[in-house]
């Protein structure tokens, strides 16, 4: 029979308070978490603008993956969230699903843009988070899809300036996903392909665009 407990997300990155500098830090548990895990590992990273519910619909994927695993504990709860404008995750919180055949490794970073964050640390959260993952759902609360050009870019520019090796070095995001908060309408392939295209050599996002489409391999 299959016991259901309540457990909170493993926290994998944190920040010190701005006035003890604010420098992030990677928390044991969250290492200590990682290898634990001895099988073949897929590596999904929920980013996206602050209160768009990212740690919602990691907690709904949790689930899903949840229904088809083998193991004796499920938990209900996953991902603190919350209806507030109040920023939940800070830094990068992370659950591991136990499948048949794999792990599945669930990040959730820390959103931009939140005018309620009293210290923002969704750059270096998205590059931590975005750092050897094999799939990326950018979850978005915005009519436009701008801020992904500059989130997603930066964070995969600042991955490569990550130490590499045999197996990062070439590393390739292989499915990007946009999700749109669900009171939006639904985001269309053709509008993704729109955002990322090249602009006017003027145009400062482009050397974002480069970096995703460079990237991705989907």
């Amino acid at each position: 029979m299959v016991r259901s407990i309540t457990k909170a997300a493993t926290p994998l990155l944190k920040f010190h308070r701005p006035e003890d500098g604010g420098q992030g830090y990677l928390e044991m548990a969250g290492l200590n978490k990682l290898m634990e895990v001895a099988m073949a590992v897929t590596v999904v990273a929920f980013m996206g603008t602050g209160r768009s519910g990212k740690s919602y619909l990691a907690n709904g994927f949790a689930s899903a993956l949840e229904s088809q695993s083998l193991a004796r504990e499920r938990s209900n709860m996953r991902f603190n969230v919350s209806a507030s404008s109040d920023p939940v995750t800070l830094g990068v919180d992370m659950l591991v699903v136990p499948l048949e055949n794999r792990s599945v490794v669930i990040l959730d970073c820390e959103g931009s843009d939140n005018a309620q964050s009293t210290q923002d640390g969704s750059f270096l959260a998205s590059v931590v988070g975005i750092f050897g993952v094999s799939q990326v759902v950018y979850v978005t609360d915005s009519n436009s899809l701008s801020g992904l050009v500059q989130g997603l870019g930066s964070a995969l520019a600042g991955r490569k300036k990550l130490p590499r090796n045999d197996t990062t070095a070439a590393l390739h995001l292989r499915d990007l996903r946009v999700v749109r908060y669900m009171k939006l309408p639904f985001i269309q392939r053709a509008d993704l392909d729109i955002t990322l295209a090249p602009r006017d050599p003027d145009d400062g996002q482009n050397k974002f665009r480069d970096v995703i489409n460079g990237s991705v391999a989907s």
